[in-house]
């Protein structure tokens, strides 16, 4: 079973790691220069990031760390953080859309509600 797990947590985090450096290594030099100019965004390093790495996290809190739910609970803080932070961006960017805004905001209000509900 601890085999399954490790195995699991490789491909958890090997896949994702292997598939964007292939994606950068693949970019013309041009598109490399946009991709890093978009990566020091406040939004990206703020909103995006801590989603894209929060999920992994939790996962892998859900597999390894069966007791250690210290791991999960940093996952989700990390989800929901971005969320609010998207959802904030999508009210006060250049591309207003308020409607979806204060939609993605309450749907994280209702998603911490959840988890904290089901922890």
């Amino acid at each position: 079973m601890r085999l399954i797990q490790y195995l699991f947590f490789l491909l958890l985090w090997g896949v994702p790691s292997l598939q964007i450096w292939h994606s950068l290594e693949n970019l013309d030099k041009d598109e490399r220069v946009k991709v890093r100019r978009e990566i020091k965004e406040p939004l990206f390093q703020f909103g995006i990031l801590p989603m894209g790495i929060g999920l992994p996290i939790y996962l892998t809190g859900s597999v390894l760390g069966l007791d250690i739910p210290v791991v999960r609970h940093i996952g989700a803080g990390l989800i929901i953080f971005g969320w609010m932070v998207a959802g904030t961006a999508e009210l006060t960017g250049s591309d207003r859309n308020v409607l979806k805004g204060i939609g993605m905001i309450a749907a994280g209000v209702l998603g911490t509600g959840a988890y904290l509900y089901f922890i």
